[in-house]
């Protein structure tokens, strides 16, 4: 792993689909959660190890949000139902109390397709706009914002080579007009590479979209992940941690 002093994670939720899109989920949801690298190793990586110890007996269970809504894979059974219910209630809190921080890119599809051809990239659309915020919220963090390692989870051969250019192609008119512009390092990883900052993000992807879609769920989670966006002067997440692309 990468050893820059922040370092930020990828996932998402939703597919980047527009021809024909999902009725039941038309939109995209791109997450990054930037943590620096210290309270991420020495923090936030051992309380979820001990929640993986505690509950599974072994650490290379991976906390995919599918899964455990729909209890699939370990998450089938896990000795009742208290015991499932305490499992999400510690798993609430460390993600409250871990200290890391979320910009997320949104894509309404509907709304991209029923103004003009769309023909981009949509995975890429929204890790530019995305990025290009993680670089704002740096950069007013900081006068001199710390270089940062971006690490996305892998889509393929084909598809990791894409977004590579993509992001390359993201930081060359940046480079262009600022000289303190922090340099972004990507790699990939898939979800069983052991990198909990990936479990995070695809935990916090999935209530983003559902709020985006007007669809709280149950002790609704994105009120806990609203808290941890990236903040405008006003204090408000909209166009700051949260971005839509393609509708208000």
């Amino acid at each position: 792993m990468p050893t820059n002093e922040r370092v930020a994670f990828i996932d998402e939720s939703g597919d980047v689909v527009l021809d024909p899109i999902d009725p039941q989920f038309p939109v995209f949801v791109l997450a990054i959660c930037v943590f620096q690298r210290a309270s991420y190793e020495t923090l936030v990586v051992p309380r979820f190890q001990e929640l993986k110890r505690r509950y599974f007996g072994r650490e290379d269970v991976v906390f995919h949000e599918r899964d455990i809504r729909q209890r699939r894979g370990v998450f089938t059974s896990i000795g009742g139902e208290a015991r499932r219910e305490q499992l999400m209630l510690d798993l609430t809190r460390a993600l409250e109390e871990s200290p890391f921080t979320v910009v997320a890119a949104v894509a309404r599809k509907n709304d991209l397709v029923a103004r003009q051809p769309f023909d981009h990239d949509l995975y890429q659309v929204c890790l530019r706009t995305g990025l290009y915020q993680v670089f704002e919220y740096l950069h007013n963090e900081t006068p001199r914002p710390l270089p940062i390692d971006v690490i996305a989870e892998s889509r393929g051969r084909k598809e990791d080579r894409q977004l590579k250019q993509a992001f390359d192609e993201f930081q060359r008119p940046l480079g262009a007009t600022s000289a303190q512009v922090p340099g972004f390092e990507l790699s990939f990883a898939g979800k069983t590479a052991g990198h909990i900052g990936l479990e995070i993000a695809d935990l916090v992807a999935y209530p983003i979209a559902r709020h985006v879609l007007g669809r709280p769920q149950q002790r609704d989670p994105f009120r806990l992940i609203e808290r941890k966006m990236y903040r405008g002067p006003n204090g408000s997440v909209d166009g700051y941690g949260l971005v839509t692309i393609g509708g208000g």
